[in-house]
Order: structure tokens, then C-alpha cells, then sequence
């Protein structure tokens, strides 16, 4: 676990399985998209990409595109695979009640990690455990989650916002 605020800037993308998967990813962007495997480090050499011969390339590798034009395309591109941002200031509590015993839990979320569940009533709205914890992100619990905190889903649930 390398960073311990997964995806705090907007240009974060992709959540793929392995690295092999986002190389495939990668090249059908090219292919579909007209960019350039130079530029996106899919192909090696100098000068033109092979790809600017047959007009799969717009030319980034050969001055016939500029670097913005290259980017913004890229962005465009790459933009279904965009992962949201964090939405909050830092620790949020999800609240879910047992329908038969009508007990709650608090689940504690920081920046898509999961720290840990406590019930309600025992929890301590100065809880720092979050702040000071070294979780690690992990990619099937950010998808899960994300069911929990869209406000356009049906899974939405209670939230309480610890951050602010």
C-alpha cells in the first residue's frame, strides 16, 4: 500500500485488475481514438510511429499534432475510465441499521478505505483512528462504496460528514 489518500486529484484513472489489462486498455484506445503508442509508451523509436503511415496517428511523435491537441484527445479518451474524486473532507460515517432490530452500525470510509465498523452508539465523534491509519486502498471496496455515497443511487445511505 503505497498511498494513504487514494485519488485526492481529478486526473486519476483506471482501476484495472492487472497491468497487462490497462496495456490492452491502452492500445484499443489508440486504435479507436487515432493516439499515438509512442506517446502513450506502447511502442519504442524515434521519429514517426508506424501508426502515422497507415493514419491511425494524428502524428503527436512528429510535429503534425501538438502536444495540447494530444492531451486533450488523451483526456477525452480516457475520461470513461475517469475514478471520482473523494467528495469529502476526510472521514465519513455510513450509517446502517438492521431492519429487525433496528441497531445501527457506523462504517468508517476515508478517502475510499475502509477502517472499520463501530456501533453507533459507542462511537466517538473525536475518533482520530482514520487520520493516524495506514489502510490500504483497495479497488473492489471503492466500487462498493461508491453505491453508498452517489447521491443519484438507490443504495444511497445515511452519511455523516466527520470532516467538517
Amino acid at each position: 500500500c503505497e498511498a494513504t489518500h487514494f485519488n485526492t486529484n481529478e486526473l486519476c484513472y483506471g482501476l484495472f485488475k492487472t497491468r497487462l489489462q490497462a496495456r490492452e486498455i491502452l492500445i484499443d484506445l489508440a486504435r479507436n481514438s487515432h493516439l499515438c503508442t509512442h506517446q502513450l509508451g506502447l511502442s519504442k523509436g524515434e521519429g514517426a510511429c508506424f501508426n502515422v503511415q497507415i493514419r491511425r496517428c494524428l502524428g503527436v511523435c512528429c510535429g503534425k499534432e501538438t502536444d495540447d491537441d494530444f492531451n486533450a484527445r488523451l483526456k477525452d479518451a480516457l475520461s470513461f475510465y475517469q475514478q471520482i474524486k473523494w467528495p469529502y473532507g476526510g472521514l465519513i460515517g455510513i450509517i446502517e441499521t438492521n431492519n429487525t432490530t433496528k441497531k445501527q452500525d457506523i462504517h468508517l470510509i476515508d478517502h475510499w478505505r475502509y477502517i472499520g465498523t463501530e456501533h453507533h452508539k459507542q462511537y466517538k465523534k473525536n475518533h482520530t483512528q482514520a487520520a493516524n491509519s495506514h489502510y490500504c486502498f483497495d479497488r473492489d471496496f471503492y466500487t462498493i462504496i461508491n453505491r453508498f455515497i452517489d447521491p443519484n443511487s438507490p443504495f444511497r445511505s445515511n452519511i455523516i460528514d466527520f470532516s467538517k
